[in-house]
């Protein structure tokens, strides 16, 4: 097996466009894509809209955008690449799925026109952010700038108490910095975002976000070992990763256990009612496996295993709205529309792993490798412990879109790679 590690010489765009025709980049391109992100956060009945559910004000415009962008790219090979053409066709099969689910069920027309525009903005999500990056990748930290400081905007309290904290700070806060750091022209930039991780790491334990957390430590453990291995110690990599990741591990579990005391009580909720909702969820699939219950689904009896297999757990009643059932992506959609749905999921879900395992052995350091990181185990986590519901479709299109970057980056930095070889080969 052969590691490729350290920061490559080139920036990200130079290596991307390395054997394209130059094109001349302006920071109002970059404003224009932040502002779009920023629009992604402002929700509908913030300007006084009120339609069958919560529409992001950005996405109207992603949507006109994507719309373009596939018209005017109809006999454009280059645009319809094969990572980017599966995306999409894996998105059909599983909107189909809710399609013949919902008809099939006779689900509510406001969950159901809920659940097809979930789906639609999902894909016009991830044709716009395609477009808007397929020739300029850093245009994405652009975005994911404005998203997060949007979110950070608009957020109903911004507040460290645990409870506000994970759905308020933690992810912005994230993205903001590691985003800025990325960019910078500074020769330790690199040992600044393992830093960063590093720090937001045990942050994330110490307020209770403990997925966060074990993400950022497994974060930094990856890039201390690409950065190391970058100034001479490339033949050592695999031991200098090993070696990362066992103190990450290491960090993390003294970090539980530190606050262990503080929030034992609230892990236990937590924990008993992620399984309560895993149970609901196979009990719905358990009665419909094929075509599942509908968007949005509930039913009483699924409620009702969900309370009683939290009181058989927590040993208490729960007291509060059980919510959809699943709260995981491969339940959830299970749940709603039966097995076909999760195609997308699925693909979405082995394009992450992939991506890890490239990220890890192969890509080198470039500004979008620290983002790249967290979409990646964000994807890969998400399908086993996050619903399927709100921000979630733009998490899972800047994910495919940042897998497909990276997939580029990589073919792109092989074929320079080939060139110097040949180059020092000299002609035969």
């Amino acid at each position: 097996m052969s590691y490729t590690a350290g920061p490559f010489p080139a920036t990200a765009e130079q290596l991307y466009n390395a054997a394209r025709p130059a094109v001349r980049q302006s920071r109002t391109a970059y404003l224009v894509v932040f502002l779009a992100g920023l629009l992604c956060c402002i929700q509908s009945d913030t300007v006084g809209i009120t339609l069958i559910g919560q529409i992001y004000i950005g996405e109207v415009f992603l949507a006109v955008y994507a719309f373009w962008s596939v018209l005017g790219n109809l006999t454009n090979r280059a645009y319809w690449e094969r990572p980017f053409v599966w995306a999409l066709v894996t998105l059909g099969i599983s909107f189909s799925a809710y399609i013949f689910s919902d008809l099939l069920n006779q689900t509510p027309l406001t969950n159901l026109l809920r659940g097809w525009a979930r789906m639609a903005f999902l894909a016009s999500d991830l044709i716009a952010l395609n477009a808007l990056t397929r020739r300029h990748p850093l245009r994405i930290l652009a975005f994911i700038t404005g998203m997060a400081v949007g979110f950070l905007v608009t957020v109903e309290k911004l507040s460290f108490d645990p409870s506000w904290y994970k759905i308020g700070i933690a992810t912005p806060a994230l993205l903001i910095t590691l985003s800025l750091f990325s960019i910078i022209r500074y020769r330790y930039r690199y040992a600044l975002v393992v830093a960063v991780w590093t720090a937001l790491g045990v942050l994330n334990f110490f307020l209770d976000f403990r997925s966060m957390g074990a993400t950022c430590l497994l974060c930094g453990a990856v890039t201390l070992a690409k950065m190391v291995a970058g100034v001479g110690l490339r033949s050592l990599y695999a031991i200098v990763l090993a070696f990362s990741l066992a103190i990450a591990v290491a960090a993390g579990i003294y970090s539980y256990i530190t606050t262990q005391d503080v929030y034992g009580e609230r892990r236990s909720q937590s924990n008993s009612w992620r399984v309560a909702a895993a149970e609901g969820a196979i009990y719905g699939i358990s009665q419909s496996p094929w075509i599942g219950n509908g968007s949005w689904a509930r039913t009483s009896d699924t409620d009702a295993v969900i309370h009683a297999t939290f009181a058989e757990v927590n040993g208490k009643r729960l007291t509060n709205d059980p919510g959809v059932a699943g709260h995981s992506q491969i339940l959830q959609v299970w749940y709603e529309a039966g097995v076909l749905a999760l195609v997308f999921f699925t693909f979405v879900f082995i394009f992450g792993v992939k991506t890890l395992w490239d990220s890890v052995f192969h890509i080198r350091m470039n500004e979008l490798f620290g983002v790249t990181l967290y979409f990646t185990f964000n994807a890969i986590i998400s399908y086993f412990i996050s619903p399927f519901g709100g921000l979630a479709r733009f998490f899972m299109a800047l994910s495919l879109c940042l897998f497909m970057i990276q997939g580029r980056l990589l073919r792109q930095q092989r074929a320079s790679l080939q060139r110097s070889f040949i180059g020092l080969a000299g002609d035969p």
